[in-house]
């Protein structure tokens, strides 16, 4: 079988799962914490409701993220090693935001 094939199914499932991903997200982010918060609901759903479905988009979008890296590991290698005429290395931009984002949310 030619895993080539999978590709469009692999990116428009993680774009999918990822919007919801998102949306359950914010909705948890908003939904009222503390005693009593489990009886709190939205559009028909408990927050525990938003919690496994946002739980289970989670396990599995990391297993369509890596079974992305594996479909695509020929343009990712080339990412990786390669260097872009006007900003350098990818590797030390994205070293460079995810310091910056955890140094944000460390640091205030």
């Amino acid at each position: 079988m030619n895993l080539n094939r999978l590709r469009p199914y692999t990116a428009v499932i993680l774009a999918f799962s990822f919007t919801v991903l998102m949306v359950t997200g914010l909705i948890l982010f908003v939904a009222p914490h503390g005693p009593g918060s489990s009886q709190w609901a939205w559009i028909g759903l408990t927050k525990h409701q938003y919690k496994d479905i946002h739980l289970y988009l989670g396990f599995l979008s990391i297993a369509l993220v890596l079974f992305h890296v594996i479909l695509n590991k020929k343009p990712l290698t080339k990412y990786l090693v390669g260097k872009n005429e006007n900003w350098g290395n990818p590797v030390l931009w994205a070293i460079a935001v995810i310091v910056a984002v955890v140094s944000f949310v460390v640091f205030g």
